[in-house]
């Protein structure tokens, strides 16, 4: 039994008994639940969502920073009309579903450390026009690695915008990138590939132009016939679309754990509450809560403190204490983000019952059962937006269009 079946068999286990649990654990709590304020909030009781227009001060989940200054907006706890909680049967489904699909993510066996691949070991690539715009290069003999690489690193300059090349091996299907594999590697096909919107916002006609001048070059020094996947047209409009998509859907999911005096909250205190919950301490210095469907999962949600830079220091938390203490993810980079924010409200709730707090929202107020409706309300119509677009939440296309880098800059001037 090699160790991915294996690993698979220990996710699917895992599935099961966490669906019987969450769904024992809903029907118990699921009538009544306790408000941070030690009063009980009617579950039934649940107002429409609204998403707040300012910036932000959190940062996104998958960031490993703590606490910078970003423009993705955070979904507020305020509205006015009312709806219903998810019934615990279509949570603990939500929940399988998250687990499922984390569980099929390819594994990550590398711990970070980058190792040389062979030819047993490319990794594929996957080319998306629906945010990219390609141009493809096929026909005549294969091509080695340094014959394509070679004109390509010569007009290279003129791509401002997030750009691959992509080669398509003589014996298989799928695409890989040029620049990862073994110099020795033939192709059958090309394609330049480049990303239709980024930190500096849409791609422009002269960028547009600039691709299609480097594929060109390219093209006549390796004898290749070119088609591109939209025309110019098209693409400017598409282009423009994925910035308003961008703007509109990069958003933060947040809970504030608060202390109830001027005392704070003892960092000791913090430091075993977030082991017994299953986050973990990651090198920059915050805790990370990480799926355990499968080695190597993605992060899901972060921890950190409300003081910025929003650090721990982990030689001093008998002398640490703090204010409060954030929880928050980035809606567009899990998968399942309903799921996902169900899971982390539920970590606050613990957290706030173990260091002795109290929920918070964004805005320092307190934070009860019906306020949390309202944020997932809004998550759920995002997913649902971010789907109808064509980009599912968490997947690899909503990885390039929401990561970090691009979400810190985007905000900062980037043209509508």
């Amino acid at each position: 039994m090699t160790l991915q079946i294996a690993l698979l068999l220990i996710g699917i286990v895992i599935v099961v008994v966490v669906a019987f649990t969450a769904f024992d654990r809903n029907r118990q709590q699921g009538a009544l639940r306790r408000r941070p304020d030690g009063g009980i909030e009617n579950p039934r009781e649940r107002v429409a969502p609204t998403i707040a227009d300012e910036s932000a001060t959190y940062p996104s989940a998958a960031d490993g920073a703590a606490l910078p200054s970003t423009p993705a907006r955070t979904l507020r706890a305020d509205a006015s009309v009312t709806l219903s909680k998810p019934e615990p049967a279509r949570r603990a489904q939500e929940e399988i579903m998250l687990l499922e699909d984390v569980a099929s993510m390819p594994l990550d066996l590398d711990h970070g450390i980058k190792r040389l691949r062979s030819a047993q070991a490319r990794v594929t690539a996957h080319i998306d026009e629906h945010i990219e715009f390609v141009m493809y290069l096929s026909g005549g003999a294969p091509v080695a690695r340094d014959v394509a690489l070679g004109p390509y690193k010569q007009e290279e300059y003129r791509l401002d915008k997030p750009h691959r090349l992509l080669g398509r091996v003589a014996d298989g299907q799928g695409w890989t990138e040029l620049a990862a594999d073994p110099s020795r590697t033939l192709y059958r096909d090309l394609a330049l590939t480049m990303m239709l919107v980024d930190t500096h916002g849409a791609a422009s006609e002269s960028d547009l132009n600039a691709l299609a001048q480097a594929g060109l070059k390219l093209a006549d020094a390796l004898s290749r016939q070119t088609r591109f996947s939209l025309e110019f047209d098209e693409a400017l409009r598409r282009a423009h679309q994925l910035h308003q998509f961008c703007e509109a859907f990069d958003v933060i999911a947040a809970v504030n754990v608060g202390a109830v005096d001027a005392d704070g909250l003892r960092g000791q205190l913090i430091e075993r509450a977030a082991t017994r919950l299953g986050f973990e301490f990651s090198p920059q210095r915050v805790f990370q809560m990480k799926s355990v469907a499968a080695a190597g999962g993605r992060e899901l949600f972060t921890l950190a403190s409300l003081v910025e830079p929003g650090v721990f220091d982990p030689a001093a938390w008998d002398r640490l204490t703090t204010p409060g203490v954030t929880m928050f993810m980035s809606v567009p980079l899990v998968p399942h983000p309903a799921a996902v924010f169900d899971k982390m409200a539920d970590a606050a709730i613990a957290l706030a019952e173990q260091v002795g707090g109290r929920l918070l929202d964004q805005d320092q107020r307190p934070l009860n059962d019906q306020g949390i409706a309202v944020i997932r309300r809004q998550i759920e119509e995002i997913g649902e937006k971010m789907l109808a677009f064509g980009v599912e939440p968490g997947s690899e296309s909503a990885q390039r269009l929401f990561a970090p880098a691009v979400a810190a800059a985007r905000g900062a001037g980037a043209p509508a």
